[in-house]
């Protein structure tokens, strides 16, 4: 299948379909999305979807065995996302372990204080705009006694 967006003057193919009868004839001017720049904009798509800002509340997490088939400890700084960050990122299936975001991490920042951490997991809540954080992170923000810190901006990179 060939896909043709309407673009300008660079790159012409010039078709049109003939209704029914399987054939095309030249007619107006296409711009045709070759494999290599078709690969390139899903991952602009998805490179900017990871770059948006979300403003929350970061929270103490205590990390075990988590989605991303890790098991780890509250030593390690590591981060827990909304599961639907979790499930709606650019890639994921129905098996949590192999999720993309699995790969990433968050970019956490408070202040002049701010962290880039790998995900491991995520949690259930109704709230997407919420970050977990392991204690060895958590301790970077704020008191672990404190439990949360709010008005954080995050951000998967």
């Amino acid at each position: 299948m060939i896909t043709l967006h309407k673009l300008g003057a660079r790159s012409r193919v010039l078709v049109e379909g003939i209704k029914g009868r399987g054939c095309w004839r030249l007619t107006e001017q296409y711009t045709m999305l070759t494999p290599p720049k078709a690969l390139l904009l899903v991952s602009l798509a998805a490179v900017s979807s990871l770059a948006q800002t979300i403003h929350g509340n970061l929270f103490l997490f205590v990390p075990d065995l988590g989605a991303c088939g890790f098991t780890n400890t509250s030593e390690q700084v590591v981060a827990s996302v909304p599961s639907k960050v979790f499930s709606s990122f650019p890639g994921a299936g129905a098996n949590p372990n192999k999720n993309p975001i699995c790969h990433h991490s968050v970019f956490i920042k408070f202040g002049s204080t701010n962290l880039t951490v790998p995900v491991v997991d995520y949690y259930v809540d109704k709230s997407t705009t919420n970050v977990g954080l392991s204690r060895a992170g958590f301790v970077k923000f704020a008191d672990v006694n404190d439990g949360i810190v709010h008005n954080v901006s995050w951000s998967v990179v």
